[in-house]
């Protein structure tokens, strides 16, 4: 039903969507990739990859980004905020840097009978999730002080506060 429901917007709407994509991308490679060498193939590489780590970034769970299209289409949060840096902050995407980490906040495991208790997932998918690494939490807590350095904005650092207290409380 979803789908047939997507492909019927397409038929009313595509021109429009497809307008608004390649706006988008322009506006990734001209705004957001600052990043200019003296060589046009360098260049259109960096290009090139600009677009193609903004594909990896979804809502499934939240915003987030996919560990790797087509055999990773869930979100790997270890792999996800080592990849931050280069997918959203260097590319000048911070309100999507803050709202990953926000929506990753959300998944945190809450449960203080939990084993898990305090982690952020390491895998998050439709299925369910999964707290299965120690490193994804700490990660975390260092892409919201990235973020907080690359954007200067500290403010949306109290949103996290919860989350990155509970981590360490949890830790201990």
């Amino acid at each position: 039903d979803e789908c047939l429901a997507l492909a019927d917007k397409f038929r009313k709407e595509g021109g429009a969507m497809t307008r608004e994509r390649r706006e988008r991308i322009n506006s990734l490679i001209t705004e957001y990739n600052r990043v200019k060498t003296n060589l046009p193939s360098l260049d259109e590489a960096l290009d090139w990859i600009t677009i193609t780590m903004d594909e990896l970034i979804t809502e499934q769970q939240g915003k987030g980004i996919y560990a790797g299209l087509p055999w990773f289409n869930e979100y790997w949060g270890r792999d996800m905020f080592i990849s931050m840096p280069g997918a959203c902050l260097v590319t000048g995407q911070f309100e999507t840097a803050k709202q990953i980490l926000k929506d990753f906040a959300e998944l945190q495991d809450k449960d203080p009978e939990s084993e898990t208790y305090g982690r952020i997932p390491n895998r998050a998918n439709l299925e369910g999730i999964l707290y299965n690494t120690t490193d994804g939490t700490p990660r975390f807590v260092i892409q919201a002080l990235e973020v907080a350095k690359y954007s200067g904005d500290i403010e949306f650092l109290h949103d996290l506060y919860p989350a990155i207290k509970t981590s360490i409380n949890a830790s201990i």
